[in-house]
């Protein structure tokens, strides 16, 4: 899942939810399960999952088969926000191979997003209304995140991007955190500091990735530059409007006006660097990364305290 981060605790767990998944998207040759199986059989952090059933076993959880459904659940969620963002944002690559949507056509990726997430919901459907409950509510959260990135950049300002940063990856993450913490019966005090570190971690998580779509590397598997290329400002860019000389903030907001090629990220890249923006921003992950670990301060000490604790460090250092 990443360099530094050690998933032995729950490599059993882990590849029960990779199971699941494969399971949950059919068998033969329908489209449904071939668009399915290009975007999940692509990998990816899987840290959604990881979350949940570490969540689980803190909170108290001894039985690992009660939490996998739930695990897998928000990772297909996950997978099928992908799916549609890359539509939305016209993406060519993921995870790097081709967008679903490059390679099988708009409808069809569409489509399939859209099975994952009743795929996901069925999953949950053997637990109680709260799991239930607070998934759909971060699948709320979700909708709503993504129309608050349709702001006129104009109009963002540094809290607004973190407020979309948490709404877009935090809520998913920290519903995924209670919900563990609700398949154990887990008083509603520890849920609600289990479902904070999830959020905050995945704020973090979000922060890091405006920062990496700047990475000029290729190491991503996106494409460099996707969201300034596609008129969007995040936090990094947010900030740097507000400190850039003259010739710096022509050069952000012609961007954003009129999106050039990509060929000139680089001096987009210069501007961030010299307004310190992408140094800021990771500021801002790492303060909400802290945050995230105060949260574990009340709890034993377990292998998935632990797990949990790593996590709040590899979200900060990755870099893809």
């Amino acid at each position: 899942m990443g360099k530094g981060l050690d998933l032995r605790a729950i490599s059993g767990e882990m590849r029960q939810v990779e199971d699941l998944m494969m399971q949950s998207i059919g068998s033969g040759g329908s489209p449904l399960r071939e668009v399915s199986l290009h975007v999940l059989s692509a990998g990816g952090k899987r840290i959604r999952p990881a979350m949940g059933i570490a969540a689980y076993f803190v909170a108290g959880g001894d039985d690992p088969s009660r939490v996998i459904p739930m695990a897998a659940a928000v990772e297909m969620i996950h997978t099928a926000t992908l799916l549609h963002d890359d539509i939305m944002d016209q993406s060519d690559l993921r995870r790097g191979r081709p967008a679903a949507h490059r390679k099988f056509g708009v409808k069809a990726a569409l489509v399939t997003g859209d099975f994952l997430f009743s795929q996901a919901f069925g999953l949950c459907s053997g637990y109680g209304p709260e799991v239930i409950g607070v998934t759909a509510a971060a699948c709320r959260e979700l909708a709503g995140a993504e129309m608050l990135q349709a702001t006129p950049w104009r109009e963002l300002t540094e809290e607004l991007c973190i407020q979309i940063d948490g709404r877009k990856t935090g809520a998913l993450m920290g519903a995924g955190m209670e919900a563990g913490a609700l398949v154990v019966g887990a008083r509603p005090g520890e849920r609600e500091s289990l479902r904070r570190f999830g959020h905050s971690v995945g704020t973090a998580f979000q922060i890091i990735d405006d920062c990496l779509d700047f990475s000029l590397d290729g190491s991503t598997g996106k494409p460099t530059g996707g969201d300034i290329l596609g008129g969007k400002a995040t936090l990094p860019v947010v900030h740097a409007l507000s400190r850039a000389s003259d010739a710096d903030r022509r050069l952000l907001e012609d961007f954003l006006c009129y999106p050039a090629g990509s060929d000139r990220l680089r001096e987009v890249v210069g501007a961030l660097a010299r307004t310190g923006s992408l140094d800021y921003a990771r500021g801002r992950a790492a303060a909400f990364s802290a945050a995230a670990r105060k949260e574990l301060r009340p709890l034993k000490g377990s292998p998935h305290r632990t797990l949990l604790e790593d996590i709040t460090y590899y979200v900060l250092d990755r870099t893809s």
